[in-house]
C-alpha cells in the first residue's frame, strides 16, 4: 500500500469517528424530561467547609437547578471523612425533603474510598490526603446525582402507570 494510500485510509476513519462522535453528541442528555425539572428544584444544603463546598458545587452543577422560587426539596448532606496513612474514606448522608408534602420521601447513605501512595514527607502527605477528599467529593456528588436520578425516574414510572 503506497502512502498516499495510508493517508487517505487514516483521513477517512478519522472522518468516520468525527461522525460518530457528532452523532453522540446530537443525542442529547439520557435524562427524561419527565423528572429531569424535579432534580433542578433541589436546593443542596451542607455545611460549610471546603470539602462541603466542592461537593454542593458539583452536584449543584449537575442538578442544573432552576429558579430559588422554583425550589420543592431540600437534600440535606451531611459528609465524614475518615484518614489513614494509606487511605482515605468519606461517607455522605442524604435527606431529601419535600416542603409541598412536609415529609422526608428519601434517605440515604453511601461510601467510598481512596488510596494514598507512600509519601515521605509530611507536607506531601497531608496534599495527597487533601487530593484523595476533593476527588472523593466529586465523586460521591456524582453518586448521589445519579441516585436521585433512579429515585425520580422511578417516582414518574409510578405515576404514569
Amino acid at each position: 500500500m503506497s502512502l498516499s494510500r495510508s493517508i487517505v485510509v487514516v483521513r477517512a476513519a478519522l472522518a468516520g469517528l468525527a461522525v460518530l462522535w457528532l452523532a453522540g453528541c446530537a443525542s442529547g442528555s439520557s435524562v427524561s424530561q419527565a423528572y429531569k425539572a424535579e432534580l433542578g428544584k433541589i436546593e443542596v444544603a451542607t455545611d460549610n467547609s471546603r470539602i462541603s463546598q466542592l461537593y454542593r458545587q458539583k452536584l449543584n452543577r449537575l442538578l442544573d437547578r432552576y429558579e430559588p422560587s422554583d425550589i420543592r426539596y431540600k437534600l440535606d448532606i451531611g459528609l465524614s471523612t475518615t484518614e489513614s496513612n494509606t487511605s482515605v474514606s468519606m461517607t455522605a448522608t442524604l435527606l431529601l425533603y419535600d416542603r409541598s408534602i412536609g415529609e422526608t420521601v428519601l434517605t440515604r447513605s453511601m461510601n467510598s474510598s481512596a488510596s494514598i501512595g507512600a509519601v515521605p514527607s509530611l507536607y506531601g502527605s497531608e496534599e495527597a490526603k487533601r487530593h484523595a477528599r476533593e476527588r472523593l467529593a466529586g465523586q460521591l456528588a456524582e453518586e448521589s446525582y445519579h441516585f436521585l436520578m433512579l429515585h425520580f425516574s422511578r417516582q414518574a414510572a409510578a405515576e404514569a402507570s
